[in-house]
C-alpha cells in the first residue's frame, strides 16, 4: 500500500575531503514517528531501505547532480 510521501529529513555526512560517503536519510511521519521499510528512490529506481529507526543510507555512486529523490512505503 502506497502512502504520500510525509516529511523527509537529508542529513549528509562527509567522512574526508578524498573519499566519498553515502547520502543518509531520515524518514519521518507528520507526527514525528519514524517510518521503517520505507523505499528510497533516486529517478524512480530503488536504491534503498529504511531501517527500523526510519535511516537509510544512498550510496553516493547512485547519486548525481540533479537526481531526484523520493520516499515510498
Amino acid at each position: 500500500m502506497m502512502k504520500k510521501l510525509l516529511n523527509f529529513l537529508v542529513f549528509a555526512s562527509l567522512w574526508g575531503t578524498a573519499q566519498a560517503a553515502p547520502l543518509k536519510l531520515t524518514v519521518h511521519s507528520d507526527a514525528g514517528e519514524a517510518l521503517w521499510y520505507a523505499y528510497v528512490y533516486v529517478n524512480g529506481r530503488a536504491v534503498a531501505v529504511t531501517d527500523t529507526c526510519g535511516v537509510a543510507q544512498v550510496p553516493d555512486e547512485k547519486l548525481n547532480l540533479g537526481d531526484t529523490l523520493s520516499v515510498r512505503m
